[in-house]
């Protein structure tokens, strides 16, 4: 009768670990897609924050160190730029399409899985101050 016991309290501990098993199963695999995607909306934030940042640095005279060029690969600087997956920060610029004296600069991130792309204008016709000086 003792053996018997066991050998049913075995089979009931066996069940249950196979339900729980299956149920839980579901619940780890929603959790890895969660981390994972969590870890890219981190990525394309960081990558955000860091292009716009390289941006605004070409837009304040960056450029004139470029001139015009096409998929120029360059750095891009940051602490945080190393938490990133591996990419090229690729520059192109132009001029407008629309003046003589606009530029245009776009900065794309290229890795395998995606891209992103930032475009701005930047004036390169005569600085403020000389043409203040011609107006006096």
């Amino acid at each position: 009768m003792e053996n018997n016991r066991k050998g049913w309290m075995t089979m009931e501990m066996m069940t249950a670990l196979a339900i729980l098993t299956v149920a839980m199963f579901p619940l780890m695999t929603l959790q890895i897609a969660g981390v994972s995607f969590t870890r890219s909306l981190y990525h394309d934030t960081v990558l955000s924050e860091l292009m716009t940042d390289r941006l605004a640095i070409l837009r304040e005279g960056g450029w004139e160190k470029y001139g015009l060029c096409e998929n120029k690969e360059i750095a891009l600087y940051g602490r945080a730029a190393k938490n990133l997956p591996q990419g090229r920060l690729k520059l192109t610029m132009r001029e407008s399409k629309r003046s003589d004296e606009v530029r245009e600069i776009i900065l794309r991130w290229k890795e395998d899985s995606h891209e992103i792309e930032r475009k701005s204008a930047v004036f390169v016709g005569q600085n403020k101050s000389e043409n203040d000086e011609k107006d006096d």
